[in-house]
């Protein structure tokens, strides 16, 4: 038998990656066994991979469906499947009821269900829905109203950590940074630990978050980290209280560059009042000036 193409590989590969559910999904792969469970459709897959490293949905997903495939060749088709067969099953109503969960009064609702999908979940086979669940969760707990407000924050600077097992900054450095900016509050707030430290991580987090978050690439994104990192220089412990607050004048000042009153009036209100604090409290300057 002549050995496939490669365009007929990439035919293949195309259907595979693009079946509806897992047992489409299966049902390819057995149809096309000597194209898919190949090394030509690893190495073609691998440079899907390289070609949409700035998508992080299609880099998951493009990971997920080649893995799928090394399983099918080590443990055979039945095997590999197995599991997403079983997972997709217990999970679908779970996230379905996840998706639904909107309202404030949900998030317990949506803390439970969040944990109990990763439980069923597992990271190696489905990393892009098990990324997207820890991010849920950990959003979910900085804003849930039930439980010790303590121990919710330590739990979701946990899950935004893991996250970062899969979001790092080489491969997809906008996700990375959103969650240096989500760990960033969420230090901020922190109650355990010493406030002192707490809000130099806080600092860290944003510091990090704007290697990414440019002004020329990111405008909103990086006008609230300026702003998120004002805060924290505001109520900064360590260091000159004098050199903290002009720190926070500077980047609230950054902020308002992007924050203007007619493209987003709450921020831009939000920032004023902020930096109007800052200045009440500046040491260095004239009072009169400063007040």
């Amino acid at each position: 038998m002549a050995e496939p193409s490669l365009n007929q590989v990439a035919e293949a590969v195309k259907a595979f990656i693009e079946a509806q559910t897992w047992e489409e999904c299966r049902y390819i792969v057995e149809i096309q066994r000597d194209k898919l469970l190949t090394d030509t459709a690893d190495l073609f897959l691998a440079h899907m991979l390289e070609q949409c490293r700035n998508d992080v949905n299609a880099t998951l997903l493009f990971e997920d469906h080649r893995d799928l495939l090394a399983r099918c060749r080590r443990d055979g088709v039945d095997a590999a499947f197995a599991v997403y067969f079983h997972t997709d099953k217990l999970l679908k109503p779970l996230l379905n009821e996840i998706e639904q969960l909107s309202s404030p009064k949900d998030l317990p609702r949506r803390v439970e269900l969040c944990r109990t999908a990763l439980e069923l979940m597992d990271r190696d086979a489905q990393p892009q829905q098990w990324t997207k669940l820890q991010i849920q969760l950990a959003n979910s707990l900085v804003q849930n109203p039930l439980g010790e407000r303590a121990d919710n924050l330590e739990q979701a600077i946990h899950h935004y950590r893991q996250v970062l097992e899969i979001y790092t900054q080489q491969n997809f450095p906008a996700q990375w940074a959103m969650i240096q900016h989500n760990l960033g509050i969420a230090s901020n707030e922190r109650i355990r630990g010493e406030r002192a430290d707490n809000l130099e991580q806080a600092i860290h987090h944003f510091e990090q978050a704007l290697q990414v978050r440019t002004r020329q690439a990111f405008p909103a994104q990086w006008a609230s980290t300026e702003n998120s990192l004002a805060n924290a220089f505001s109520e900064r412990i360590r260091g000159e209280r004098a050199d903290n607050l002009e720190q926070a004048i500077h980047y609230y000042q950054q902020a308002l560059q992007v924050y203007t009153r007619q493209a987003f009036p709450e921020d831009w209100a939000m920032t004023q009042h902020n930096l109007a604090i800052a200045y009440d409290d500046r040491i260095r300057g004239e009072r009169a000036d400063n007040l």
